[in-house]
């Protein structure tokens, strides 16, 4: 349980935060390890647990800040620490490497503690907070991901001290400028971005202070070599027809909705350059090129379709200089971040966790539809259209309920028509 309550001082390079952690579900479990050595497995509810190997698998908490545009976090220190001590049987159990989900894929072997810790008398962590990401979101909103251990450890004692309170000081500076500054966007998309921020950051508080917004638009207007909409779809030119009915349909329901032929894209784009001096000229490039304009003339979602064999993709790396397959990953969140640098180091590895420097917060919302032949987009197209236009004659006819309280029966139903006049006057559905 978190509670977060932030504090904007008057010198914009300084902000404060107070966390609050409640050992209410906080749970120590002893097992036995490969090695025969017993351990204590400390866990609390909602948190991960350390991933470092061999590293103490302590409950760790992400939380997101919006913090002004162009800062980063130079210093983090802590104040009004509150503790409470507790003791493990065991030492804390060892991080261990994941174990993978693939079908015939080897157990990794199991990692026994780092003696340069568990053999130290000094606590750790030495720092319970770190930055852990630093990126913007929607082009222009300075996001930090902070990562908190509330724990001190001490493996020479097995005692294990709580922090069930601490005052966070973050010390901001200047030189972190990647965002986005012109952005048009339609008033009723806005909505969309706004009520993502606020679930997004803990400090919700702080958002109007620290925000950027872009310009309210009352239509889309192209300013780049092709056209923009609001809902874009790059095809194949030869499946163009295949979204006929998709389009007449997007069109009634009052959204903003066009066809960009991917070869049109090709030949009028060079490639990805977004961030001069770390181009990526591929065919993916153009297509990231093509999107990143459009999202500054309005638009907010992008279809791509195809499989890889018709339509690029981005593999993306899950480690730097990656030697194996499965850290060579398909992704098109590269078509939708368009803040993060995915070549820094200029190699032909792209979005490397270290040597890159990735945003994971998109700017609008990409979709894939894997096919690979005209027909195959008809069928898709046939799908949706019955889905959307009889979407609550699917809702009424499914319906899953189990309880123990009839009561509970009839709360379940009558949320459900709300549900069904909420989404049905907002989004049109009706």
């Amino acid at each position: 349980i978190i509670v977060l309550t932030t504090i904007p001082l008057l010198v914009i390079s300084q902000i404060t935060h107070t966390v609050n952690f409640s050992s209410e579900n906080l749970s120590f479990t002893d097992e036995v390890a490969a090695n025969n050595n017993t351990y204590t497995k400390v866990k609390l509810f909602d948190f991960d647990l350390v991933s470092d190997t061999g590293k103490p698998a302590l409950p760790v908490k992400s939380i997101k800040l919006i913090i002004p545009h162009g800062q980063t976090v130079d210093n983090i220190s802590l104040s009004n620490v509150a503790v409470e001590t507790l003791w493990t049987n065991y030492w804390v159990f060892p991080a261990q490497q994941p174990i993978p989900t693939c079908i015939g894929c080897p157990i990794p072997e199991f990692v026994n503690p780092d003696p340069d810790i568990y053999n130290s008398e000094n606590a750790w962590p030495a720092k319970p907070i770190k930055v852990v990401h630093q990126g913007y979101f929607d082009g222009n909103n300075n996001i930090i991901t902070l990562e908190i251990c509330p724990f001190e450890y001490f493996p020479s004692t097995n005692q294990l001290n709580f922090f069930t309170s601490m005052d966070i000081t973050l010390t901001l500076t200047s030189g972190y400028s990647n965002g986005i500054n012109n952005i048009n966007r339609l008033s009723k998309n806005q909505i969309i971005y706004d009520e993502i921020l606020v679930g997004l950051v803990e400090n919700k508080q702080d958002i109007d202070l620290y925000r950027s917004s872009p310009n309210i638009i009352a239509s889309i207007v192209s300013t780049n070599q092709l056209p923009s909409y609001e809902y874009v779809v790059i095809t194949p030119a030869e499946y163009v027809n295949a979204f006929t009915d998709f389009i007449e349909w997007k069109t009634k329901k009052g959204i903003n909705i066009g066809i960009v032929i991917k070869e049109a894209i090709f030949s009028h784009y060079s490639g990805d350059e977004i961030f001069p001096g770390d181009e990526i000229y591929d065919d993916a490039g153009k297509i990231r090129q093509y999107l990143y304009e459009a999202y500054q003339n309005g638009t907010v979602w992008a279809l791509l379709v195809g499989d890889k064999s018709v339509m690029p993709i981005r593999y993306g790396c899950g480690e730097d200089n990656p030697t194996n397959e499965e850290n060579i990953i398909p992704t098109d969140l590269y078509f939708a971040d368009f803040t993060g640098n995915w070549n820094v180091d200029g190699d032909d590895n792209y979005g490397e966790p270290f040597a890159d420097n990735t945003d994971y917060s998109p700017e609008i919302f990409v979709g894939r539809l894997l096919c690979s032949s005209s027909q195959d987009v008809s069928n898709w197209v046939q799908k949706i259209l019955i889905y959307e236009k009889n979407i609550f004659t699917f809702l009424c006819n499914v319906w899953y309920n189990s309880t123990d309280e009839p009561s509970l029966a009839i709360d379940m139903a009558a949320m459900f028509w709300w549900i069904k006049i909420r989404l049905g006057s907002r989004y049109n559905l009706l």
